[in-house]
């Protein structure tokens, strides 16, 4: 049986690295500028990403005609690119460089009103616009956990984890003692922020529709809420032109429904308006739809 050549792997890590070190000593507006051009680039390939993107357009906007779409698959890919360099800068450079990039913030009085409730708050949103310049927001400092995952690249793992922290926020890994921490953490009456339009591990989710699809999403969110009675919020942070705009909603459903499958309805729902403000800045390249019931077949 051939081996599989694995000495490349230790140069990819160390060129991604290297990479994100460019990135970060750019200038800011220079990084974007670098980052919109290479989502082009990648547009202009057709990549896996490029495909995974245009079958999730089709799928959740079915209603628009394929100029339309084709248009929106680009401005998705050099969203997506944006994302990249930007990533590095927020992960290299101080803090106190980075919190100034959020220039505009709405809805700061529904936090301070639900953390004044004493209960914890549990924050919600999707990958939507930029996320990592959030938890390094001087209205998050020392009073947030998130949750995290190890990224593959086994070498980002230190430079994440220190980016995400040097604000005072802490990092959960999404296992069973994880959310004992979870909870632990609302209990506290504190901030727990999590990305909840991913696919969920096996057996942990429920099927909702996410602009009119069947998608496997997670119940962690509902348990969370009802078993430490923490209030319910959305956040975006997305793209403006010198920076980021943080927006804080409250939910606007039932938040005490028992139902999964409703309570997740609910949450899909409110996570896709969020995205229709800004569908070009949502990651379209994820298998969102990758579980699907018995009875439907696979889109990718």
């Amino acid at each position: 049986m051939k081996r599989k050549n694995t000495q490349s792997e230790p140069l990819k890590a160390k060129t991604v690295v290297g990479l994100f070190k460019l990135f970060a000593i750019m200038p800011f507006r220079l990084n974007r500028m670098i980052g919109g051009f290479i989502g082009w680039v990648n547009w202009l390939t057709k990549s896996r990403n490029v495909k995974i993107t245009e079958i999730n357009i089709r799928l959740c906007f079915p209603e628009l005609n394929d100029e339309q779409i084709k248009r929106r698959v680009r401005a998705s890919c050099i969203q997506s690119g944006m994302l990249l360099t930007e990533a590095a800068w927020v992960w290299l450079r101080p803090q106190s460089r980075v919190s100034p990039l959020i220039n505009k913030v709405v809805g700061k009085e529904v936090l301070d009103a639900a953390l004044a409730k004493g209960k914890g708050v549990l924050m919600a949103s999707a990958h939507l616009g930029n996320w990592e310049p959030v938890l390094l927001w001087e209205g998050f400092q020392g009073n947030t956990a998130a949750l995290y995952r190890v990224p593959k690249i086994a070498e980002l793992d230190t430079i994440i984890r220190n980016a995400r922290e040097k604000g005072g926020s802490e990092l959960i890994m999404g296992e069973r003692q994880g959310v004992r921490r979870m909870l632990q953490v609302l209990k506290e009456g504190k901030i727990f922020m999590i990305l909840s339009d991913q696919e969920p591990v096996a057996n942990s989710g429920v099927f909702a529709p996410f602009f009119g699809q069947p998608a496997y999403t997670m119940v962690l969110a509902q348990r969370l809420v009802q078993r430490t009675g923490a209030e319910l919020l959305f956040f975006r942070c997305v793209r403006n032109k010198k920076g980021f705009e943080l927006h804080i909603e409250q939910a606007d459903f039932d938040v005490e429904e028992q139902n999964p499958e409703v309570f997740a309805a609910g949450l899909n729902k409110r996570l896709s308006q969020q995205i229709e403000h800004r569908p070009e800045q949502f990651e379209w390249a994820y298998k969102r739809f990758k579980t699907r019931p018995a009875d439907i077949e696979k889109v990718y």
